[in-house]
């Protein structure tokens, strides 16, 4: 293999040409690496006024645990050939990972069935979720499996789905969904989660999709009563379409704009 081109070579790359190099790199970690690369990239990319957006980042794909922690993988590299270490907080090391938001947010379990929390891998904010969810008899304690978010934690009017486990856990046990205001207490569980048996959750187009055991949707739509209090209008949506098994995974083939509601 021939070597590597000298560094001043690199360092006398066109201003023009390494810009349009850098907006193009969708893994975030190898983007950040570029400013780091010497002091001229890092001078020649920082940002100005007027900057084309970069191409949307990959997600990394989450690989197991060593004894040091999480380790990620760039979906454009390669999960086999390359591993991101990312400093992480500590109860990242420790938790159960159940999801994910955009800006490295994560949905943790710091007591692997208990302790749920929204953590920043960027900045190890943390953001304390619900643990319980009310029911007629008072509360009861919850393990959630899959959590999204309506936008950024930030960002007001946020609200949170999960499916949910309640007590008794049972991993052979129904699932339901909750919802809540970040910050607020949750919803009472929704039981007609449990009859559809749903698998998954997105939020698209103003509404939670939950994907059910036989390929339908279960569309929640959050709003307000006239208390200002949250809540949810829902509808299943029976979409035709062909189910592929492999693994015990799922793959839906029906286009995503046919799953909008009308």
């Amino acid at each position: 293999m021939a070597p590597p081109p000298p560094l001043d070579l690199w360092k006398s790359l066109p201003a023009l040409a390494l810009r349009e190099v850098a907006r193009r790199v969708r893994c975030e970690v190898d983007r950040t690496g570029l400013h780091l690369v010497c002091r001229p990239w890092h001078e020649v990319l920082a940002p100005l006024p007027g900057d084309e957006p970069p191409l949307p980042e990959l997600p990394l794909l989450l690989r197991p645990f060593d004894f040091i922690g999480p380790r990620f993988s760039c979906l454009l590299s390669g999960w086999r050939r390359k591993i991101h270490r990312l400093r992480v907080p500590d109860c990242a090391k420790r938790g159960r990972w159940f999801g994910s938001y955009e800006g490295r947010w994560v949905f943790l379990a710091r007591g692997q069935i208990d302790g749920h929390a929204l953590v920043n891998l960027r900045t190890g904010d943390i953001i304390a979720l619900p643990d319980e969810v009310p029911t007629f008899e008072g509360s009861c304690a919850i393990a959630m499996r899959r959590a999204t978010l309506s936008s950024p934690p930030g960002q007001d009017g946020c609200v949170g789905a999960a499916i949910i486990q309640c007590a008794p856990l049972n991993l052979d046990g129904p699932s339901y969904i909750t919802f809540w205001n970040i910050g607020e207490s949750a919803l009472p569980p929704l039981p007609l989660a449990a009859e559809l048996g749903v698998e998954d959750v997105a939020y698209h187009d103003g509404a939670f999709h939950f994907v059910t055991r036989d390929g339908g949707l279960l569309v929640c739509r959050p709003g307000v009563d006239p208390d200002g209090a949250l809540q949810m209008v829902c509808q299943v949506l029976p979409v035709p379409h062909r189910r592929d098994t492999y693994d015990g995974s799922y793959v839906l083939s029906c286009p995503w704009t046919q799953w909008q509601t009308r």
